[in-house]
């Protein structure tokens, strides 16, 4: 137990919400209940963390934070499974990137898919996305 205090302890630290623990979670910005969600996840220890768009409904600042909150986790070895519709996002923390298009597995490979991939429909949305990101209407 005391091995799991200090380990939560620690991401407390390092994803700085040591002023955040008496909170309630009405005070808590959005990014801040991203945090705590994955810092519960995490006091269970384990070997799989799951994220459903974790950055969607967050402004730009806040969804910097929760990307550099999952990049420092990628470093611990805990196996992560990500769903995203941010292929910037998803290139710099993916080994492994499966592309779905209702429902249906379309492509699948190490991230460099998303810089050279083989389906029409993948390069169609990467297009898309690219084409969002410039005009400032994100997918998400």
């Amino acid at each position: 137990m005391r091995i799991e205090q200090e380990r939560l302890t620690k991401y407390i630290k390092e994803f700085r919400l040591e002023s955040k623990l008496d909170s309630y979670p009405f005070e808590l910005s959005g990014g801040e209940k991203q945090h705590v969600a994955i810092l519960r996840a995490l006091a269970l220890s384990p070997k799989v963390l799951c994220f459903d768009e974790p950055t969607s409904a967050l402004d730009p600042s806040l969804k910097n934070e929760v990307r550099n909150m999952i990049l420092k986790l990628k470093t611990t070895g805990i196996t992560m499974l990500v769903v995203t519709h941010e292929m910037t996002f998803a290139s710099k923390i993916s080994d492994y990137v499966v592309f779905l298009k209702s429902s249906k597995i379309v492509e699948e490979g190490n991230r460099s898919i998303l810089s050279n991939p083989a389906t029409q429909e993948l390069t169609d949305f990467l297009a898309s996305e690219k084409q969002n990101e410039q005009t400032g209407n994100p997918i998400e």
